[in-house]
């Protein structure tokens, strides 16, 4: 499995297809090394990333996306378990 963090472009190189080109270059890599599966998370406030992944042939799902916060755990003094 894959994770895809995060890609970006540089404003000036939005809109050429860059973005396409590097997640089609992930794409050939990760078969090439038997990866048969990349995930990646995008807010869905950000239509021009979901329309990239679906455009690369990425398929929507609705899964649920969890946050641990430590520094309001600190700030709050709640004790963490050891």
């Amino acid at each position: 499995e894959m994770f895809l963090y995060e890609i970006g472009v540089d404003e000036n190189y939005r809109q050429k297809g860059i973005a396409k080109e590097l997640i089609d270059s992930l794409k050939r890599t990760c078969l090439d090394k038997g990866i048969k599966i990349i995930f990646v998370e995008t807010s869905l406030d950000n239509p021009a990333a979901r329309q990239l992944y679906k455009s690369t042939s990425g398929e929507e799902e609705v899964t649920a996306w969890f946050t641990y916060n430590l520094d309001d755990e600190i700030t709050a003094g709640k004790n963490t378990s050891r």
